[in-house]
């Protein structure tokens, strides 16, 4: 997960009037380039969040999952997921206001 942020943060460094153009161009003057500049602009807290979550799980369940030989989708789905929803519904609070920018309507 520690490899990943850098890349997420130097995602989200490039200013949106640069992605707009790219989206327009590749979805057209519709709605799924505004809906796909709202995905660019909420996934960010997201995923942060969901970051802090997993690394707030404590290290024993980690430990107990591999002691186990869980499967990774087990793990995610059963353990990880639950156990980050808190941080992920913060995630989702702080995008929502973020993706709900009115500034460019057509």
């Amino acid at each position: 997960m520690d490899f990943v942020l850098p890349i997420m943060v130097t995602s989200q460094v490039i200013p949106l009037i640069v992605l707009a153009p790219f989206f327009i161009i590749l979805f057209g003057f519709g709605l799924c380039s505004k809906i796909a500049m709202a995905a660019v602009i909420s996934f960010f807290p997201i995923f942060v969040n969901f970051a802090q979550g997993y690394k707030s799980i404590d290290s024993n369940i980690h430990e107990l999952m591999h002691i186990n030989n869980a499967p990774l989708k087990f793990r995610i789905y059963n353990v990880y997921f639950p156990l980050s929803m808190g941080s992920i519904i913060a995630g989702i609070k702080i995008s929502s206001t973020l993706s709900n920018y009115r500034g460019y309507r057509s």
